[in-house]
């Protein structure tokens, strides 16, 4: 018999779906259960449960054990077999090929006793071209007919190989979880009672499945969730359209005081006149999934409030457009957009000035690579108050992904360290500045850092003042840059500012460097200053210094000039006092012997004034040698004196000074000539050879004994003239033969003798001006020689 749509279709098969379709379609005159108007108000239950239900459903009924199934079951069945065909067929029929193995678990259901339930029974399927019973997380259970008996059995089931492996802790028993079969109840209007079996009935706590009223079972709904339920469970019977019920709520077992949550579905079955004939639905525990999803709230809301009081600035994205999930303030702070402005926009479209700078690339890259970026101090272009500004961040980007690893979006993270990039700039650029200073600096400036003196600055000055350039000397420690310096005492002065803290002045201090490939003794002014760290620990020492050299060579000249000066004014001095020594006895001779002349008169005294006349001579020569040689000396000064050369011959020469200087001798005194070799025709300046001559002669003459005699002897070479004067006098010490040249300077054993200590004074000037060389040998009382050499120049013909 099929169910035309002209006739009243009964509620439970009211829906849609192509199972529902299929039973309503389906001929059940031919089958022992009839008309479905008139099947068993619990098969009707049963089935309306089926139909709508997710999981997969099958159900056998009466004694034929015909069959039923949902939507959900029918892709399990052979494809040979269409859900036609298995449908109000008798298991035994339709399941021949496995029956014997099949019907042992319905009897024992039907049977009474209870319900099979494994995580691995088999039940079955078709599978690899062939129906056999495979395991399946299913239960058999007993479904009663409205007298009370069992009149069928129904399997639920799920495919153990599409559910992860069970946990090694099973719940509490009596807490069934998910993955426990599902329970079924229904509920009478009229009498008030849901009848239940006993998973449904485990769900409220009770240790049986009897019948229990509404109030009763309302009473172990959490408090929290029976207002509700009551609402919905009046709704429902006081309103016909209210037919359907999907409840999620939490119980307190009746017995056990345990928490459950279940999930709730059902709906209302109607009489053929169309009023509510009962409501039925099935029940199953959703403690587990419940508590997943608090402990997966919980942790978005640590995850939440982590990143809203993050000191961290972090934005989710996701998609390829990069939409914004979620932005905590700080992120707001650095983008200067609210969170309401900025949460489910595309990145790149809310914060357009952020685009086109690289960060896009940067961002999809991560997408596609699974490789997270982090970058410092990155610059990025931010809009504030209207115009751009550059703001520099520490930025990462990481793919976030969900706990079954698929990619969810990329979790950005950054700080703003604008401030300290900025602050490091100022202070680089301060330093620069600084570093500009010293290089310009017109003192030489050098940092020493640690206890080694490493040479962190040496400016241009003072790497001239060392003799180096910066490569040789920056980075390496002071006395390896300088070893020469070592020893000196500059690292004890070095290593007591470090210690003390106590600044160093040192002036004109001398110094061994080596410059320009040589030892040099530099003089130089300088300070070693302690520069404190923030911990007041001396780490650095600063050295300003100034080349002190010329300063201290200009000095010395000035010294020697000052100290030539008093020598001078000292000779000066003392040739006052002794012109006033020398002029004194002539002139004193002169007055005397004038004096006597005039007391003369008679005849008989010619002897005595020619006497006196010839001492008045003698004072007189006297007094023209003084003169003589202080004119030479004052043109010698003046550099008045030039040469006048004219050609002579020797022999003839030397005796003419020999006859012009013989009444000059002493008594008995006498001087011998010889000429050894060479031409006796030379070219000379003959009035500087001869005053040459008269000098060393007349000294000679002077100090020597009476009756000595005095040897000259000269001889010629190609290119000079060569003078030999020898005498037997007195000598000169030892000690004074280095200042013999000196003007004013006499031997300490010829202050007795009279003279002016400028004869040889002439004479080592007049041999200089003729570019000659003059040198001496003597013993004390033995005598000395003096040996002069003058170049001459080629006879002209």
């Amino acid at each position: 018999m099929n169910l035309d749509t002209n006739q009243s279709v009964p509620s439970f098969l009211a829906g849609g779906g192509v199972m529902t379709q299929l039973i309503r379609q389906y001929n059940w005159s031919q089958t022992t259960l009839g008309s479905p108007a008139q099947w068993p108000r619990s098969l009707q239950t049963t089935l309306g449960i089926m139909l709508q239900s997710a999981f997969p459903m099958f159900l056998w009924w009466g004694t034929d054990r015909i069959q039923f199934y949902n939507d959900t079951y029918a892709p399990n069945l052979s494809p040979t077999m269409n859900q036609a065909t298995a449908l109000g067929e008798k298991g035994a029929s339709y399941w021949a090929e496995i029956w014997s193995a099949l019907r042992p678990q319905l009897d024992q259901v039907l049977a009474g006793q209870v319900s099979t339930s494994s995580d691995r029974p088999k039940i079955p399927v078709f599978s690899a071209n062939q129906t056999r019973l495979v395991p399946w997380s299913s239960s058999y259970s007993p479904v009663r007919d409205d007298a009370g008996q069992i009149a069928g059995v129904l399997l639920i089931c799920q495919e153990v190989t599409l559910q992860p492996e069970k946990p090694l802790s099973s719940p509490p028993a009596g807490q069934p979880d998910q993955t426990s079969p599902i329970g079924v109840w229904e509920f009478n209007p009229d009498t008030g009672l849901v009848r239940w079996d006993a998973r449904c009935a485990a769900l409220f706590g009770f240790s049986t499945n009897d019948d229990v009223s509404l109030q009763e079972v309302l009473k172990h709904v959490h408090p929290n969730d029976a207002s509700r339920i009551t609402e919905v469970a009046q709704q429902g019977m006081g309103n016909r359209t209210s037919s359907h019920f999907d409840l999620t709520y939490r119980t307190i077992g009746a017995d056990d005081q345990r928490l459950r949550w279940v999930h709730f579905t059902g709906q209302a079955y109607y009489t053929p006149l169309g009023n509510i004939h009962h409501y039925g639905g099935m029940a199953q525990s959703v403690t587990r999934e419940m508590e997943t999803q608090r402990q997966i709230k919980q942790s978005e809301h640590r995850f939440r409030n982590l990143i809203e009081n993050s000191p961290v600035a972090i934005a989710v994205v996701r998609g390829s457009a990069f939409i914004i999930d979620l932005v905590n303030p700080r992120m707001c702070t650095i983008y200067n957009r609210t969170q309401e402005e900025l949460l489910g926009q595309p990145l790149f479209d809310v914060i357009p000035e952020s685009a086109n700078q690289g960060y896009e690339e940067l961002l999809t890259a991560v997408m596609q690579t699974g490789k997270p970026f982090a970058g410092n101090e990155l610059p990025v272009r931010i809009r504030r108050d209207g115009q751009l500004g550059l703001r520099y961040i520490n930025l990462s980007y990481e793919l976030l992904r969900e706990i079954d690893g698929q990619v969810a979006g990329i979790i950005i993270s950054g700080f703003d360290v604008t401030e300290q990039v900025l602050a490091r700039q100022r202070v680089e650029d301060s330093e620069a500045r600084l570093r500009r200073i010293f290089h310009h600096a017109p003192t030489a400036i050098g940092i020493f850092r640690g206890p080694n003196f490493i040479i962190e600055l040496a400016n241009p000055n003072l790497c001239t003042l060392w003799g180096r350039t910066e490569e040789q000397v920056l980075g390496k420690p002071l006395f390896e840059a300088l070893p020469e310096a070592r020893g000196q005492g500059f690292e004890e002065l070095l290593t007591g500012v470090r210690t003390t803290g106590r600044s160093f002045v040192g002036t004109e201090v001398p110094i061994l460097l080596k410059r320009n490939e040589q030892l040099e003794m530099v003089y130089f002014d300088f300070v070693y200053t302690p520069f404190p760290e923030s911990n007041e620990q001396i780490e650095r020492i600063i050295m300003t210094a100034t080349d002190a050299t010329k300063r201290r060579q200009v000095l010395q000249q000035v010294e020697q000039l000052l100290a030539r000066e008093r020598e001078l004014n000292e000779m000066k001095s003392n040739f006052v006092t002794l012109a006033s020594h020398e002029f004194r006895t002539p002139m004193g001779t002169i007055l005397s012997s004038a004096s006597l002349i005039s007391s003369y008169n008679g005849v008989n005294e010619q002897d005595k004034r020619e006497r006196h006349v010839q001492r008045i001579k003698s004072a007189i020569d006297n007094l023209t040698s003084l003169l003589t040689n202080f004119m030479s000396i004052s043109q010698l000064d003046d550099l008045t004196f030039t040469r006048s050369p004219h050609r002579l011959n020797l022999r003839m020469f030397c005796s003419d000074i020999i006859e012009d200087i013989r009444p000059l001798l002493k008594p008995r005194q006498h001087i011998t000539y010889s000429h050894q070799e060479g031409q006796t025709i030379i070219e000379l300046d003959d009035q500087l050879v001869k005053n040459i001559l008269i000098n060393l002669l007349t000294n000679a003459s002077k100090y020597s004994a009476e009756g000595k005699t005095i040897e000259l002897t000269t001889a010629v070479q190609p290119d000079q003239l060569q003078i030999w004067v020898r005498d037997w006098g007195i000598g000169i010490p030892e000690v004074d033969k280095d200042k013999l040249f000196v003007n004013f300077f006499r031997a300490r054993n010829a202050i007795h003798i009279q003279g002016t200590g400028l004869g040889l004074y002439i004479v080592k000037r007049y041999v200089d001006l003729l570019g000659g060389t003059i040198s001496f040998t003597s013993q004390l009382d033995t005598g000395t020689v003096f040996f002069v050499q003058l170049p001459l120049q080629p006879l002209v013909a």
